[in-house]
């Protein structure tokens, strides 16, 4: 029986993480002219997938890290796709200048590196419950 939570929790994990991922990405190059950035003047249109990439970075490695950590508790699974929704909502936001912010290249970095930050931190203190 827990054996069978967990890997439907896995599943709803990797799911939620390509949702998010996707729409954040979505978004993203939707709202930003790919000619106006300055990275794709120099490489033309074949950047938008690194500038994809980019974006998907930290849902790619909050995902990873997360299956390693999921139990079969689904209340916490729960907690932790909420906090992942609410900050990829908030990092799009500010992605695609929802707040009148425009990011530049060390920006966007800052932006990326606490996003991983967060949900490492939030998913080793959320899903493992070995940890207190």
């Amino acid at each position: 029986m827990a054996n069978s939570r967990v890997t439907s929790n896995r599943r709803v994990l990797v799911w939620a993480h390509i949702l998010v991922g996707t729409v954040s990405a979505a978004l993203y190059v939707n709202c930003n002219d790919a000619g106006v950035l300055q990275f794709t003047r120099a490489y033309g249109n074949g950047a938008v997938p690194w500038l994809v990439a980019v974006i998907l970075l930290p849902y790619v490695i909050s995902a990873i890290y997360s299956l390693s950590v999921v139990t079969d508790n689904r209340i916490r699974l729960w907690i932790f796709l909420f906090v992942l929704a609410a900050l990829s909502a908030c990092s799009t936001a500010l992605l695609v200048g929802t707040f009148g912010v425009q990011l530049d290249g060390q920006d966007l970095t800052e932006l990326l590196c606490a996003q991983v930050v967060a949900l490492f931190l939030c998913s080793a203190w959320l899903l493992n419950v070995g940890l207190k």
